[in-house]
């Protein structure tokens, strides 16, 4: 009977017989292998540094703002899109955006909170020297007195006109009543204010869409 115990495959590498089992030829095989491997790991790397590139230079992230109001979301638009309408604002829509800074800065609501709010997000359209003529005009009205007797102070808006190209007249009653709530004093006052256009960034579009900014600002007590 023939046994096989001793049997064993000849290979030829490099024109010698090798055994199968040598030790030396599997050590050549497997690195071999991982050279193979190593290769096809750097095409793959290759290619997907390629398409990640293509990718990041043709991708294009928007920004969307969205107003809250209660439990309701709107979406206003993106933040291109938006930024255009300052290219487009009309007469009325700068006036809304001037009464709602006065409003912001003269309207003294009881809840001083409330008051620093709004005069924070005033000071978003003001320029250095305009915000300091406006301090100047709370001073000569004893705003500072007012908060701590507990005064408040309504705005009624009159009217509002464009003079000049940058240029507008605001006209408002302003109504000062007491702690108790009675009427302490009614005073109309007209203003004139200076504006420009600035650049809008994601951080001030959704508090100053039209980049509108005040650079100057006079204001006297009127006789109606």
């Amino acid at each position: 009977m023939k046994s096989f115990k001793g049997f064993r495959t000849k290979l030829k590498l490099n024109g010698n017989d090798v055994e199968k089992k040598d030790k030396y030829y599997t050590l050549s095989v497997n690195a071999n292998n991982w050279r193979k491997m190593c290769f096809s790991l750097m095409v793959v790397v290759v290619f997907l540094s390629a398409v990640l590139t293509k990718i990041a230079l043709t991708k294009k992230v928007n920004t969307f703002i969205v107003e809250k109001s209660g439990n309701q979301y709107t979406v206003i638009g993106d933040v291109s899109s938006v930024a255009e309408v300052q290219k487009k604002a009309s007469e009325q829509e700068v006036i809304y955006f001037l009464n709602e800074v006065i409003d912001g800065i003269k309207g003294l609501p009881r809840n001083t909170e409330v008051y620093e709010k709004n005069y924070r997000k005033a000071l978003s359209y003001l320029s250095r020297s305009a915000a300091k003529k406006i301090d100047n005009y709370l001073k000569e009205e004893d705003y500072v007195k007012k908060v701590e007797n507990g005064k408040t102070v309504e705005i009624a808006f009159n009217t509002g006109d464009k003079i000049s190209e940058n240029t507008y007249q605001i006209r408002w009653r302003q109504t000062t009543y007491t702690k108790d709530g009675e009427v302490e004093s009614n005073i109309n006052y007209s203003a004139i204010l200076t504006i420009t256009f600035t650049d809008v960034s994601e951080k001030t579009l959704y508090i100053n869409p039209l980049g509108l900014m005040i650079v100057d600002f006079s204001q006297k007590e009127e006789l109606l």
